[in-house]
């Protein structure tokens, strides 16, 4: 039974953190192994116990992986842990000796080895159902492991473990997929690619050529002596040549195109001296002449060329932006790696290793098969269509009288044009669609404006060999003039309009009337005629009250005398009045020397403080900030700084044979630092006890004019006071109170399982150099150490570290020691003021060892 005890992720910071991993993942045994490195010094380490049972779980792109144990080196500072895939048992347990002498199928011999009976192993993909095999297993040395892999050979098959998780991490179900080889027609495990590798990754790809082991004619011979003397076949390359042939009357299937290329220089006496063939005969249990055939074919198509096998570097994020996945089938073009007529290099491959560094990433190619013919025209030519291949295809439109009519007159017509980059397309075919309904297919689409009713979309598939490779689609519209609408009434020919104005204190006008004068009156008259002079007769004007608005809002705002109340001491407490949903009070001091303010929202704004501070005996603010970055001096009589953490619970193993587990749980608590005038104080984290427990010791620190400090007390306690109460309490071992020193020079103040760390910050632990792995530096108060030991495979200027700029004072020159007797060797070293570290004239091959330090 699996139970979570830890989680390890270099992100969230309550879980172990990880250096160093390696991941390596294997297309022929469908297992991989997982290393990784854990710092000792990490405070939840003592949480988690590696035993020889424990599993790691892992995703990745959505796919579950499990790994137990298989290795763990250990020093004072760190851990080692090795680990591998697969059911524990495939990987240890021994398969059982089979005593057969019929044909059975694949599942038959999984079940009689042991490997399909476990309960949580299931067969899911199983292509090689319908095959049968008579095998015989005497032995009982081979582990289960190779067992699988043998039957899955004897079956011309190949296989993946997929493993799904429960939830919580632990394993539900580990399906054991079988699929038939990989070669012409069958991709086997992973997916065959259509698309080429990008070319920026090619600049870092190796090839490996191994030549022993070639075969190139096979004699197969199947169950009861069956043979396939009379049968006949032959395969060609691209080029049109015979690749593998097998001749009636012929014993063997040969290979003479890598025959004539590699032959054999040694002959039988009395043999043919045309004889240029590598031979190999294999007693088979096939029943048919086909699977005879088929079987000495696949043979040649592995063992009739050299053996060759790729290399490419390439980063974490190369490797999740492409996909690339074990046991995919791939393709490449590469001009600077050649064939041997010196034409571009272009095969298929398979990837048969990755391998996931934390630094950078490998795979690893085999299976490969060219793709090219050995004229360079051709080679080109299936370059440049391999090339085209990856290019989408666009379709563009254009019209012959754009695409908006007017009260439905008019057509259009659509020409569609299909590019696939910069070359247009012939060949093709178009269907039209409007409005979402087909209309036809044909080479152009006329539009008539009769038929568009406000608007018309037009949509056009490309079709390519019966496949739809682009589309778009227009939006066509039509208009239409309105209906004429009334006739207006005839204006006076020749006449200009005037307007007239007039003041009065009356609403007829007829009081304090007058045309001009607008001092004391409240009323505003106006009319309009086609006379130049104003009128005297007040009847004339049509009167306004000018003074109405304003009375209405001074009714609407004003705070009325009902509304105010006045205390004794002649403070306004309650005049108050609602405005767009606020209430507004007005406090007015009748005493100028203090006023007292209540209110739910109060802004102050600069000009309401006289003297640009604001001077209280005691201020609650629930947040306090700066508008810069300095808040400046503050001057108080204390200051309390608090972070509240929830309740946490997890699972720990007290006992590791057999495994025990408990409930604990750190309480919901309050981290806190106070400063007073007398001592600074800390109360930290408290430890974790077992989930019944209902006190916890917490660690605590005080800072006084005597010194330093620790003791504990219980989580719901204050903090101790610093007096002379307090005692130092030295180290004495897990579980006691005191100081421990890390390798980074951490001060760690720990109570039980609770711990405050207090950390310099010139003083680092190791770090690996992300330019050379056989090199690292560290921070030792005001030094900077790089400790090297390298070997290059080539001459010149190497980079070996890139150290932060913070550490780096200016650039120095310094001398690298060579590993021999004289001086030599000797090379200088040149640090930039960049931070980067360079050995300048290095000597291939040459070890170079030691120590550089600067000051900063």
């Amino acid at each position: 039974m699996m139970e979570i005890v830890g989680f390890l992720s270099n992100e969230a910071p309550d879980d172990i953190h990880f250096t160093d991993e390696s991941w390596h993942q294997y297309l022929e045994t469908g297992s991989s192994s997982l290393e990784f490195t854990i710092q000792k010094t990490d405070a939840i380490y003592d949480i988690i116990k590696f035993e020889e049972a424990t599993y790691f779980s892992i995703y990745e792109d959505g796919q579950a992986h499990v790994f137990i144990i298989a290795m763990v080196n250990e020093n004072e500072t760190t851990l080692k842990v090795t680990a591998v895939s697969n059911n524990t048992e495939l990987n240890y347990e021994q398969a059982p000796k089979i005593e057969n002498m019929t044909s059975q199928g694949i599942l038959w011999y999984l079940e009689r080895s042991f490997i399909s009976n476990y309960s949580q192993i299931r067969i899911g993909v199983n292509e090689v159902l319908d095959r049968k095999r008579t095998l015989k297993y005497e032995g009982e040395s081979d582990t289960k492991l190779a067992r699988l892999i043998d039957i899955c050979n004897s079956f011309d098959a190949e296989f993946e473990f997929v493993t799904t998780l429960a939830q919580g991490g632990k394993l539900k179900e580990l399906t054991l997929n079988i699929y038939k080889e990989n070669d012409e027609t069958n991709q086997g495990v992973g997916r065959r690619r259509i698309d080429l590798l990008p070319l920026e990754w090619l600049p870092d790809i190796r090839r490996n050529i191994d030549y022993s082991g070639m075969i190139t004619a096979v004699r197969s011979t199947g169950k009861d002596g069956l043979t396939y003397d009379s049968a006949s076949m032959t395969i060609k390359n691209v080029d049109g040549q015979v690749e593998f042939v097998k001749n009636e009357g012929d014993t063997f299937f040969r290979a003479p195109i890598a025959a004539n290329l590699f032959p054999t220089q040694l002959r039988m006496s009395g043999s043919n001296l045309n004889d240029i063939y590598h031979e190999r005969k294999y007693q088979t249990d096939y029943e048919t002449v086909n699977e005879l055939l088929s079987h000495s074919l696949r043979l040649l198509r592995q063992n009739a060329y050299p053996k060759i096998e790729f290399e490419l570097e390439m980063t974490s994020a190369q490797v999740k932006e492409y996909g690339l996945k074990i046991g995919d089938t791939l393709k490449l073009y590469n001009d600077k790696i050649k064939n041997d007529d010196g034409t571009p290099l272009l095969l298929e491959f398979r990837v048969s290793e990755l391998i996931r560094l934390s630094s950078a990433c490998k795979a690893v190619f085999s299976n490969y098969k060219k793709l090219k013919s050995k004229v360079p025209t051709n080679v080109l030519a299936m370059m440049e269509k391999l090339a085209a291949e990856r290019i989408p295809y666009t379709l563009e439109l254009s019209t012959n009288n754009g695409i908006a009519f007017k009260n439905g007159l008019g057509s259009s017509q659509i020409i569609p044009t299909l590019k696939r980059g910069a070359e247009a397309i012939s060949g093709s075919s178009f269907v039209w669609y409007v409005n979402g309904s087909l209309s036809k297919t044909s080479d152009t689409f006329e539009v008539l404006a009769s038929t568009v009713k406000d608007t018309a979309v037009v949509k056009v598939e490309a079709m390519v060999n019966g496949k739809v490779v682009a589309s778009t689609e227009v939006t066509f519209t039509n208009v239409s003039d309105g209906t004429n609408g009334l006739p207006g009434k005839p204006g006076a020919d020749g006449k200009t309009s005037y307007w007239h104005t007039a003041y009065a204190n009356s609403a007829d006008g007829k009081v304090d009337f007058h045309l001009t004068d607008n001092a004391g009156r409240r009323y505003f008259g106006h009319y309009t005629d086609y006379t130049l002079a104003d009128s005297t007769d007040p009847t004339k004007y049509k009167w306004v009250d000018m003074a109405a608005p304003a009375e209405k809002i001074v009714k609407e705002q004003a705070v009325l005398k009902t509304d105010v109340k006045v205390t004794d001491e002649g403070i306004v407490t309650s005049a108050s009045k609602t405005v767009n949903g606020q209430t507004i009070a007005s406090m007015i001091a009748q005493r100028a020397e203090w006023v007292e303010i209540i209110a739910q929202l109060l802004k102050i704004k600069a000009d309401m403080i006289v003297d640009g501070a604001i001077t209280a005996d005691k201020l609650n603010v629930a947040k306090l900030s700066s508008i810069i970055s300095n808040l400046g001096e503050i001057t108080g009589g204390s200051l309390t700084l608090s972070n509240h953490y929830p309740k946490k619970t997890f699972t720990q193993v007290v006992e590791s044979n057999p495994p025990t587990y408990i409930q604990v749980k750190i309480p919901e608590h309050d981290t806190i630092m106070e400063i007073k005038e007398q001592y600074i104080r800390f109360k930290g984290t408290p430890s974790y006890m077992p989930i019944y427990a209902t006190t916890y010791s917490v660690p605590n620190t005080v800072i006084n004019q005597r010194g330093v400090f620790w003791t504990s007390s219980d989580y719901q306690s204050g903090l101790p006071e610093g007096s002379s109460s307090i005692e130092y309490m030295p180290v004495d071992g897990r579980g006691k109170t005191g100081i421990k020193v890390s390798s980074s020079k951490n001060i760690v103040l720990s109570s039980l399982n609770a711990d405050i760390v207090l950390k310099a910050s010139n003083y680092t632990d190791w770090t690996v150099s992300t330019v050379n792995r056989n090199v690292r530096w560290k921070v030792q108060g005001n030094l900077v150490i790089v400790d090297y030991d390298v070997t290059f495979s080539s001459s010149g200027n190497q980079a070996i570290v890139t150290v932060p700029t913070t550490y780096i004072p200016k650039a120095i020159m310094f001398t690298v020691k060579a590993w021999r007797a004289d001086n030599t060797k000797d090379r200088n070293a040149q640090l930039n003021a960049d931070g980067g570290l360079h050995i300048l004239g290095a000597e291939a091959n040459q070890r170079y060892c030691g120590q550089i330090f600067w000051a900063y």
